[in-house]
């Protein structure tokens, strides 16, 4: 049963000591009234008997500690989900809270800094950096850790905040055509996978001999291949330091990709210019994956022939320039996917079967029990197919691409 004792002569000078389910004792101090003391300690009690008692001592670990070695180590993550959310901690909260008992976190105080994030930094960054916050404070809550979480609720009262994240777009094949005329030989063959199969970054880059199959056009057949983007490795990820390896694509999930025949066709050709024991299609000068900077800096190929650049005289041994106008200014290469499910259900391809080409889930009901058909995927290749070709027979001319010679891969 709890008792309460008067210590010293202060304003609160009584301490309440009651037993924890464990048996062992605990107590509190700070209570101006013996019968206030008493109260706090018969709470307890109850809470005990009903399993609804929490033990505020646990709260008392350092966010830092929290996070470390508590939080982390107990998240199913991806490598790179992982490494997102260690750069998140460590930029944003780790200065700011670190060294704070998780107990002490104050709602307020993380109001503010909810405000100041959102205007310093990022729609999706402060998303991120918030969300990271409130899942780690919601867990605390639910191992016992906290009473409540100090993180107020996603969905609240007051202004709503604008969109302002960017949305994809999608291009039309004279666009993309416009863009690959201006880039190195692998790079714009990598524009076209991507473009004509939809595949994710980290699945286009991760393209490998050793999934290909192929088939040349023979007794009147046209050409034939497919892509099998393995569940386990069939993407390249690439984390905070930029060392890249081969995982699991986004899901977890393997697909078969097929490809159309004139696709088929470019891709022999490609593969020929380069040695057999030579697995990855699309590398560097270090014969390693290409680096995502690769293809956003301002420098870069791909962004210049996006944006285009100005004229400039000739300088240091250099020609000059003549300045290229912009084709589609700030492109984003994941805008390729979006120009591909765009292509198809303009084609009236059922969406059942973009959805698996693609890797997505189709929502509802047709995703339990419709299923995409041998005619289905006939049709996404008839599609795509006769729009290259017809592309051709408009431009007047072959592809903007000529085969490289050995070696000839751009970094």
């Amino acid at each position: 049963m709890a008792y309460a004792e008067k210590r010293g002569n202060g304003p609160y000078p009584w301490r309440v000591k009651f037993k924890r389910p464990d048996g062992s004792e605990d107590s509190k101090s700070g209570f101006r009234t013996k019968a206030a003391a008493l109260n706090h300690g018969r709470d307890q009690e109850a809470d005990i008997r009903h399993g609804r008692w929490h033990d505020a001592n646990r709260g008392e670990i350092l966010l830092d500690a929290y996070f470390w070695d508590v939080w982390l180590p107990a998240q199913r993550l991806s490598d790179k989900s992982r490494a997102n959310r260690k750069g998140e901690y460590r930029t944003h909260l780790a200065p700011r809270w670190g060294q704070r008992p998780l107990n002490e976190l104050d709602p307020f105080e993380i109001l503010r800094f909810e405000n100041e994030l959102r205007a310093a930094k990022s729609k999706s960054t402060a998303d991120n950096v918030m969300e990271l916050l409130r899942f780690m404070c919601d867990d605390a809550v639910f191992a016992g850790i906290l009473n409540v979480s100090p993180v107020r609720p996603k969905q609240r009262r007051g202004q709503k905040e604008p969109d302002t994240a960017r949305k994809g777009v999608a291009i039309d094949l004279a666009t993309v055509e416009a863009i690959r005329a201006r880039l190195p030989v692998a790079e714009a063959l990598l524009v076209l996978v991507a473009a004509f199969t939809g595949m994710r970054w980290g699945e286009a880059i991760g393209l490998r001999r050793s999934f290909l199959t192929l088939a040349a056009a023979a007794d009147g057949q046209p050409a034939s291949g497919h892509y099998v983007i393995d569940p386990d490795i069939g993407a390249v990820h690439e984390d905070e330091r930029g060392r890249r390896d081969f995982g699991p694509p986004k899901g977890g999930k393997g697909r078969t990709v097929e490809l159309p025949p004139f696709l088929v066709e470019l891709l022999l050709a490609y593969l020929a210019t380069f040695p057999n024991q030579r697995d990855l299609l699309f590398v560097n000068r270090n014969n390693e994956p290409l680096r995502r900077s690769g293809f956003s800096k301002a420098s870069t190929p791909w962004r210049r022939a996006c944006d285009g650049w100005p004229a400039r005289d000739a300088v240091w041994g250099h020609a000059p320039l003549i300045e290229a106008p912009p084709i589609h200014t700030g492109l984003h290469f994941h805008d390729l996917r979006h120009t591909h499910k765009t292509w198809l259900a303009d084609a009236g391809v059922d969406p059942v079967a973009r959805d698996e080409r693609l890797g997505h889930v189709t929502p509802g009901m047709d995703g339990v029990y419709i299923h995409a058909t041998p005619a289905m995927r006939r049709k996404v290749l008839g599609v795509l197919q006769r729009q290259w070709e017809a592309f051709q027979r408009t431009a007047g001319k072959r592809s903007p691409i000529d085969l490289p010679k050995q070696g000839s891969n751009a970094a």
